[in-house]
């Protein structure tokens, strides 16, 4: 059972194994700085995914699953943590998927196709930027175990949430 139970964290902590690629690996050629993998990228990505698959976005529906996939999360990081044995593994993408849909989640419904491409665009762009200046939740990290990898995404998902809330609704 606890094999099973170590497999299935890791599947998930990793993205179904996204985490494991490496952009530095895939294009050798790019100037690309030893310490980023690009496996924040894959998750965000993955995260986008979810969401053009039908994550449900309104209603109690997408509070339930937005809940029962934090948990998830929450529990697939804190193992895989664990088998890692290094502090909020880079190979641990579940944070940055479940941040991005909490970037698009519970937005006002947009009219057209054209408006919700931008708004992905502009969610992806503005999650990685959050995510990867880690201000203003850089200290949340210090936080053990799963909690510590995933609250910083998602208060960056929150405030990515918070501002397109704003300009949608100006829009």
């Amino acid at each position: 059972m606890g094999s099973f139970l170590n497999f299935s964290a890791l599947v998930l902590a990793t993205g179904f194994g996204a985490g494991f690629l490496n952009l530095r690996t895939l294009f050798k050629k790019l100037p690309i700085p030893s310490r980023w993998t690009g496996a924040g990228l894959w998750g965000t990505l993955l995260g986008a995914g979810f969401v053009l698959l039908g994550f449900p976005l309104h209603g109690p529906k997408a509070g339930m699953a937005l809940g029962l996939t934090t948990l998830l999360a929450y529990f697939s990081a804190d193992r895989a943590e664990k088998i890692f044995k290094i502090k909020d593994d880079s190979r641990i993408i579940c944070d940055e998927i479940i941040g991005f849909i909490y970037c698009v989640c519970f937005l006002p419904p947009v009219i057209d196709r054209r408006t919700w491409g931008w708004v992905l665009i502009a969610a992806i762009l503005l999650f990685r930027l959050l995510d990867v200046c880690k201000w203003p939740f850089k200290n949340i990290q210090n936080i053990e175990g799963g909690w510590g990898i995933l609250l910083d995404d998602l208060f960056a998902g929150l405030g990515v949430n918070l501002l397109l809330q704003i300009v949608l609704r100006i829009h």
